[in-house]
C-alpha cells in the first residue's frame, strides 16, 4: 500500500498478527514515533513493515534521509522518540530494537522484534 503524508511517500506492507492488548497499544506508540521521525529525517519516501516470522514479529521503518551517524549508539542520543522507543520495546514487548543505515543508498532502517504471546482461541472459553 502507499499514501501520500506531508508530500512524502510511505509505503507499508503489514501482515496479520494476533496481539495482545499490551502489545497492541505499545506498537502503535512505537509505529507512530518511527513514522513521525522517519518523515521527518526522509528525502521523499518512507517504508514500513511488519511480518511474522514464526512466533515473532518484526517492524522495520526505513526512510531515504541522511542516515544515522557515524557512531550511532542509542544510548546516547538525545531523542526522547528513541528513548520512548527503547523503553516500549524492552519492557512492554520483551523485544529488542536494531538501528543502521541502509546498505546501498542514503537512509535509516530501525527494526523493532518481539516475542509474539499465544492467544487463547476462544475469549471466555474455560475448560
Amino acid at each position: 500500500m502507499e499514501r501520500i503524508v506531508e508530500g512524502k511517500r510511505l509505503d507499508y506492507t503489514i501482515e496479520e498478527a494476533v496481539l495482545s492488548s499490551k502489545q497492541g497499544t505499545s506498537l502503535s506508540l512505537i509505529v507512530n514515533e518511527l513514522i513521525l521521525n522517519a518523515l521527518k529525517h526522509s528525502g521523499n519516501s518512507v517504508e514500513v513493515k511488519f511480518r511474522v516470522d514464526l512466533d515473532y514479529a518484526i517492524l522495520t521503518v526505513t526512510d531515504d534521509g541522511p542516515g544515522l551517524p557515524a557512531n550511532f549508539d542509542v544510548k546516547y542520543a538525545s531523542n526522547t522518540g528513541l528513548a520512548l522507543i527503547e523503553n516500549l520495546a524492552r519492557w512492554d514487548l520483551q523485544g529488542e530494537t536494531g538501528y543502521k543505515n541502509r546498505e546501498h543508498s542514503s537512509g535509516a532502517q530501525i527494526s523493532v522484534s518481539f516475542p509474539l504471546i499465544p492467544q487463547p482461541e476462544t475469549a471466555g472459553n474455560v475448560n
